[in-house]
């Protein structure tokens, strides 16, 4: 059907070219006007054929006669004059559709009644003006809050490209997976013709970053995967930054300063972004809290904006770990009742939640628990997995030789390193690399010193690419403990460099390899010691090798951008 009104289309363009061009011009509002008469003829029709022909009461035969009407008109605006063909919302567009034609009947008979018996004009000519006021402003209700989507379709067709806003907690030269996830997209989507701004909190300058400018051709947009052209590692001593031809200018990003009061930096984050979300097509937030709460209260006021929700960790869960409020794992926690804090910040979650247009979930895992008690929809609710880091080097893995466990990651309560330590004490044979600060670093400086374990535990403080890929490099095994981790890098860092790592059980990466990695019970200090133990010998140790060196490394950059581009361009 559409390639037979393609096909009118351009049949009656080479016939008349002029009137074609006329019509091409003012189709929106054509179409307006045929749908809507298009509806009116229906009306009418049904109207004689129930009454006259079927012989049904008039009453009865006149609403049959306007709900089909109604549901001719709003199909027709929706899908043929407007264009909107996303079905996500489409109840409450009939909705808010039959609630205007409702207001429209109403008003009309006001103006009516005013014109008519309050300024004596001719009954038929007051019907004109009633129709002409009425249909111009439906017109504009339809365009801008009905079938709003029309709007970004336009602007995205004359502009050729998205405008993203970039809502985030960190940001390079911070250091952390989710400013090295943010900055990946930053370098990335502008090559699938993307506008990127990005509003962040941060102690630090940024001062020298500048995004690529967006492609001309996003859907034909091709990287050039030619060995030497993969980005590069960044050099030692630049603390992760990429490349300062890549990224010159400050105008991109926004920086709230982080060391304020929570509540002012929260206002000064809800103000940056309601002022930037005026040029966005969509605002893309990395959090439910601290960047979810301000973007979910500029979205409240501006309905209209598209507002996504990514969620790769739980800021609730992990405070409520920290805090003592909860010894449960994510997958356990839910189901417990909470404190009054909790509650508020549960609250919050809700809030944000039922506000966004989508969620982007890092692993099916974290999805299923919050549609399960969350009650997110699963309409709402799709996964984009993360991503492998890129390397230039892979360094050949150890043998049974060496015995240095290594540890790494922000030094909190839920990372279970304490548990690591007692394991240790017990394996006089290994010693222990832990990489990272936190506010435990004290307390597990204390903790080797009472096991007698000093000699063999070294602390470094927290380490960027490639000083990290260094010291994985150079360890035995590589442990992930975690009371649970959604999405760890660390997990991600140590496949594609082919070394060892024994994972949290209560991980989002449990089902995706069960078959090829070794899982542990993070609440089993017994389970831990017995799969470190089963490594150190060395046929063990090179088989769980070969059974890392059978897993798929390949996603890369380029996949998560496009991931996102179709994502964003589907919304």
């Amino acid at each position: 059907m559409f390639n037979i009104y393609r096909s009118c289309k351009k049949f009656f363009n080479s016939v008349c070219p002029n009137i074609y061009s006329w019509l091409e011009k003012y189709k929106l509002i054509i179409k307006y006007i045929i749908s809507g008469g298009t509806a009116a003829s229906v009306d009418l029709a049904c109207l004689y054929i129930f009454t006259d022909v079927l012989g049904v009461w008039y009453i009865t035969s006149a609403s049959l006669s306007f709900l089909i009407a109604y549901f001719v008109s709003f199909s027709l605006q929706k899908f043929w004059t407007f264009r909107d063909n996303g079905r996500e919302k489409i109840y409450k567009q009939m909705s808010l559709y039959f609630m205007v034609g409702v207001t429209n009947l109403l008003l009309n008979a006001l103006g009516m009644y005013l014109l008519v018996d309050g300024f004596g004009v001719m009954y038929l000519l007051a019907q004109i003006i009633m129709g002409a006021l009425l249909g111009f402003s439906s017109f504009l209700i339809y365009k801008f809050i009905i079938f709003e989507k029309k709007k970004i379709e336009a602007r995205r067709g004359k502009e050729g490209n998205f405008k993203i806003l970039i809502a985030t907690g960190i940001f390079p030269p911070d250091i952390g997976g989710p400013a090295t996830y943010v900055m990946t997209l930053c370098e990335e989507l502008p090559k699938l013709g993307l506008e990127v701004k990005v509003v962040t909190y941060s102690n630090e300058e940024i001062t020298n970053y500048k995004f690529s400018p967006p492609g001309r051709d996003p859907a034909h947009h091709k990287y050039n995967k030619v060995a030497g052209q993969i980005p590069r590692l960044p050099k030692p001593g630049t603390g992760g930054q990429a490349n300062k031809s890549q990224i010159s200018n400050s105008k991109q990003i926004y920086k709230i300063d982080r060391g304020q009061n929570k509540a002012i930096r929260y206002l000064k984050y809800f103000w940056r972004v309601w002022k930037l979300s005026g040029g966005a097509d969509i605002i893309y937030a990395h959090d439910l809290v601290s960047v979810g709460l301000p973007c979910a209260l500029v979205k409240l006021f501006k309905p209209r904006l598209k507002l996504v929700i990514r969620l790769g960790g739980d800021w609730l869960w992990e405070k409520a770990y920290n805090n003592g409020w909860t010894d449960k794992s994510l997958s356990r926690y839910y189901q417990q009742r909470k404190n009054l804090k909790e509650k508020v910040f549960l609250a919050i979650y809700k809030f944000v939640l039922s506000r966004c247009n989508r969620i982007i979930f890092s692993t099916q895992w974290q999805k299923e628990i919050y549609e399960k008690y969350l009650k997110v929809n699963p309409k709402k609710a799709e996964v984009i997995d993360n991503i492998f880091p890129d390397f230039i080097f892979k360094g050949e893995p150890l043998t049974a030789g060496s015995r240095r466990l290594l540890l790494a990651g922000r030094l909190i309560k839920l990372k279970n390193f304490a548990k690591v330590f007692e394991i240790t004490k017990q394996l006089p044979e290994v010693n222990l690399l832990v990489i990272g600060e936190g506010p435990e670093e004290e307390n597990l400086k204390k903790l080797a010193k009472q096991l007698e374990i000093n000699n063999r535990v070294d602390f470094l403080k927290r380490l960027a690419w490639p000083e990290l890929a260094k010291e994985i490099l150079e360890s035995f095994l590589v442990l992930a403990p975690s009371i649970t981790e959604i999405s760890p890098n660390l997990v991600l860092e140590c496949l594609k460099l082919g070394q060892p790592i024994l994972v949290t059980r209560e991980c989002g990466f449990y089902s995706k390899y069960k078959e090829e990695l070794i899982f542990i019970d993070p609440f089993s200090e017994d389970d831990i010691k017995e799969k470190i133990i089963y490594l150190l010998d060395k046929n063990n140790y090179n088989s769980y090798l070969e059974k890392i060196k059978s897993i798929n490394t390949k996603r890369d950059r380029v996949d998560l951008a496009r991931d996102h581009y179709n994502f964003f361009k589907n919304l």
